[in-house]
This record gives structure tokens, C-alpha cells and sequence, in this order.
């Protein structure tokens, strides 16, 4: 019999009170939430971890807490975050859980408060609703992020612009350990010429420290003196985003969609690889399936992943059968069934990545297999890799763009020319398109009009260079870039 467990993984605060109102309230929502699961907490923050122990409280760290749910023998473990942003606590947690995404039934890492672009507008409307009583219009509400030095500290700055999307012009977001900062916020209220009055509120799970002293505080540096200062009456909500009963609901949908695994479509490049992304081969090396649009033996992309990660011949494969056709019936059948191979593993908790040729976002056979996962509220992400169009550009030695020049990314079957003296072509997997296409770059290269170089199988040991329109074989395979370069005149 499976036993569950769901790790809350916070930061951490040494405010015994507000820990209670907000790190514990998610906990027991977890707890209502998902009867079956046992919750456990854990923190990321050493420096807190210390001072509570001092006080003789334990809190486990992530790979405590890890280990004992091992020697507890617990089957399935998701591990929620409460942090705000991928920031480098999140980072923290990632590293510090990857050696046991192996060593459990099933094994998953819920999504950050703000990842999702509806994780977003979620969290406005919350605020929103919970700072209702302060829009009188001459109110400016600032919210107070905790900040970082990764690129997810971009965020908070989105938060604000959804605020601005939703017509919510007098909210401000800025941080207390980078940009922007409290300088920054202030220099934004006053410009807008119309507060005389200001809110300040955490956007943080816990009113801890920062809240504390660095928000509240009497210092000449607090947020609240720094407006004072500035000639503005502040005022301080002292209450932890975990208070607020929709946030805590939302890091509920994001244990469930935790639970039920995440599709990833995985470019694995063009055919070498050497090639790979190193993050493509930390998910294959992650994830419990794997599945493929063909047979395995015949898959290039599963191919050439297996010889840069050997450890996918000992995981499931799941095969598909997507035929190369423009039948859309057919078409929509095959990817309706193959959506009903893989989501019972998905349903399972495994994470099952689907790989592809090239890039995922070009082309690709992922695109309707991740739009049929995501009506049915499963979790998509796209691994990028290295396109065909540009590894065949470097296997020819040639640039596709200089100066002000275009490139346009064009279906293999299209043949006709497109505007622009200084663009660069290139016709994607022309396969059975070929006659055609070559007989229309044929007369436009004999004219002067264009330099035609194409490559079939780039990176395989079955590469074949063509350097003219007239030298690309009329039944070149299936994956034949062509690149047409404008001359100049």
C-alpha cells in the first residue's frame, strides 16, 4: 500500500506566532485538503533552522526530511514550496532534492506561489480583494517582496504590470534586497502626484523580520519611515500572504497538479548528441517515462537521447503512433490516443517526458500532444533545443543573418519567394516537398537571385551536404533543411 507525503518546504521565520498564522495554516489546508497525505515541514534557511534550535525547536532541512520520510517508508512525496519566486531558495531546494527524485514511488516538486502567468493574476485578485477597504483613490498600496539575485526576481515586476492590466494603477510592488527598492518605490509614488496616503503589505508568506523591522520598523531606512519622510502618512498590514484563505488555495492547486505529474516536451536537437541541452538531460535523467510519436528502435530523437543519457534503456518507453500525414482525422485521432497512452502515468505522479527532434517549439509534433495536456489541467513545460535550421548553418559553415537581414522559418512544402533583398530562407522538413521546392529555388538560384545550400540528417552519420538547389536529391529524406540566402545585387 502507497504512503503519501507532502513536504511543505518554507523558507522559515523564528516568529512563533505569525510561523503558526501562515507556514502552518498551508500545512493544515494540505491536511484538508489531501486526507490521505501525511504533511511534514521542512525550511531552506540554515540561519533560522540555528536560532530555533537554540530555542529547542527542531525543523527539519530538505535532505532530513527527505531521509526520514526514506526510512519511514513513504512511497510518494511531493514537495511544495511556499516561496514567492524561483529565486535561489527554490534553487536550494531543487539541488538538494534531485539525488532522491529516484529513490520514491513517484517524486515531485510543486510550482512556486507566482510561476504560471494565471498564478499570477490569482494572487492580484487575492491581494486586491484583501486591500478592497483602501482604494479610495488616494491610496498608494506597495507590497514589499523579499527580492533576489536570480532572474526570477523579474517577477515582481510583472506582478505589478498584471495589477496594471487589471486597472489596479495604485499598487506597487518593489523589494527590500533588490531592485527595485524602497528608494525606487518611493520615487514612483510621489511622481504619480496624486497619494497623500500609503498601504504597506508583505508580499511574502510569513510577517516576519523584514516585515518587522524592515517594513515596520522605526529606523530612519524602514519603509515606513522613508515614506513618512517623503511626506506621506503610512500605514502597515502586518499580515503574511498565508493568512489570505485564496493563496493558500492556490498552493493547493499546485500540490494536485504536483500529484498528477508533468508533461515535458523535451527537444533533444537535431541528431547529435552532443548537442543536447544540459537541461534536457537533467529531465530525461529525472523523469519516470518516456514517450515517443514511433517505435523506439526507429525514433531518432529517443536515438540520439539514449546515447547522451544511457540511463533512459531502463525506463518505460511509451509509444505513440503519429503518421506522417495532413489528414487532420487522422491526425486527431492519433493524438487523442496517444494522450491516452501517457496519462495514466501522469495520473500516477511520474513526470513523462516526450521527445522530439530539433526544438520542441518548431514544428514539432509536441505542439497538439502538450494543448490536448493542458484542457485536461496537466502541468506542460517545454525543454528548448538546439534547431535544425541552426545546427545545419553551422554544419555548412554560413551565417543565416547579418545587418538588418530576416529570417523567415518556412514549412518545406512552400515555394514561394518572400519579400526582403537581404532575407534568408529556410523551408523545414521538405521531405516529399522536394521536387517542387527544388524546382522553384532552382530557377531563382540560376537567375542570381539566391545562394541554396541544404543538409539532410544533420549530425547523423547519414548527413548529407548539398551546396546547390541542383545537388539536393530529389527523394532527400524527411529532415532536409534548405537555406536560401539572398545575394547581393
Amino acid at each position: 500500500m502507497n504512503k503519501k507525503l507532502i513536504l511543505v518546504v518554507s523558507f522559515g521565520t523564528s516568529f512563533h506566532k505569525t510561523r503558526e498564522l501562515t507556514i502552518g495554516a498551508i500545512e493544515t489546508a494540505a491536511g484538508d485538503a489531501f486526507p490521505d497525505c501525511e504533511v511534514r515541514r521542512a525550511f531552506t534557511s540554515g540561519v533560522i533552522i540555528r536560532a530555533l534550535h537554540k530555542q529547542g525547536i527542531h525543523i527539519d532541512t530538505v535532505p532530513e526530511a527527505l531521509d526520514r520520510a526514506l526510512a519511514d517508508g513513504f512511497t510518494d512525496v511531493v514537495i511544495q514550496p511556499t516561496h514567492i519566486i524561483r529565486g535561489i531558495e527554490y534553487e536550494k531546494i531543487l539541488r538538494e532534492a534531485e539525488p532522491y527524485s529516484s529513490k520514491f514511488s513517484s517524486f515531485s516538486i510543486g510550482d512556486v506561489l507566482l510561476h504560471e502567468e494565471r498564478d499570477f493574476e490569482l494572487v492580484a485578485e487575492a491581494i486586491a480583494k484583501k486591500m478592497k477597504p483602501y482604494d479610495d483613490g488616494r491610496t498608494a498600496i506597495c507590497l514589499m517582496g523579499h527580492g533576489s539575485p536570480a532572474e526570477a526576481n523579474r517577477d515582481y515586476m510583472h506582478l505589478q504590470h498584471v495589477f496594471r492590466e487589471m486597472g489596479l494603477g495604485h499598487y506597487f510592488v518593489a523589494t527590500v534586497e533588490a531592485d527595485p527598492n524602497i528608494r525606487n518605490l518611493v520615487a514612483d509614488v510621489s511622481a504619480a502626484g496624486i497619494y497623500q496616503h500609503v498601504v504597506l503589505l508583505p508580499l511574502m508568506v510569513v510577517a516576519g523580520d523584514h516585515a518587522t523591522n524592515d517594513m515596520a520598523g522605526e529606523k530612519a531606512d524602514s519603509w515606513k519611515s522613508s515614506f513618512e519622510t517623503a511626506g506621506f502618512s503610512a500605514e502597515c498590514v502586518m499580515e503574511g500572504l498565508g493568512q489570505m484563505k485564496n493563496i493558500r488555495s492556490l498552493y493547493m492547486n499546485h500540490i494536485c497538479a504536483a500529484m498528477s505529474g508533468m508533461l515535458y516536451g523535451v527537444g533533444v536537437g537535431p541528431g547529435d548528441p552532443e548537442e543536447m541541452t544540459l537541461k534536457a538531460v537533467r529531465i530525461l535523467k529525472g523523469c519516470g517515462a518516456v514517450a515517443l510519436p514511433e517505435p523506439k528502435e526507429t525514433c531518432i530523437a529517443y536515438q540520439t537521447a539514449l546515447r547522451a543519457v544511457p540511463s533512459l534503456a531502463d525506463k518505460p518507453v511509451i509509444e505513440m503512433e503519429i503518421p506522417m500525414t495532413r489528414d487532420e482525422v487522422r491526425l486527431s485521432v492519433a493524438y487523442q490516443e496517444g494522450f491516452a497512452q501517457i496519462l495514466p502515468a501522469l495520473c500516477a505522479g511520474r513526470d513523462v517526458a516526450f521527445l522530439t527532434i530539433g526544438d520542441v517549439a518548431v514544428y514539432s509534433t509536441f505542439a497538439r500532444l502538450g494543448e490536448l495536456a493542458e484542457e485536461a489541467g496537466i502541468r506542460v513545460r517545454l525543454v528548448s533545443g538546439v534547431t535544425s535550421f541552426s545546427a545545419c548553418a553551422a554544419a555548412l559553415g554560413i551565417s543565416l543573418t547579418k545587418g538588418r537581414s530576416r529570417l523567415h522559418i518556412l514549412p518545406g512544402r512552400e515555394a514561394s519567394p518572400v519579400e526582403g533583398t537581404e532575407d534568408t530562407e529556410v523551408y523545414m522538413k521538405s521531405g516529399h516537398a522536394m521536387p517542387a521546392l527544388k524546382k522553384e529555388l532552382i530557377a531563382r538560384e540560376k537567375s542570381g537571385e539566391i545562394d541554396v545550400k541544404a543538409v539532410s540528417n544533420c549530425g547523423l552519420p547519414t548527413q548529407i551536404i548539398a551546396r546547390s538547389a541542383e545537388e539536393i536529391p530529389d527523394d532527400a529524406a524527411y529532415m532536409t533543411c534548405v537555406i536560401a540566402r539572398k545575394l547581393e545585387s
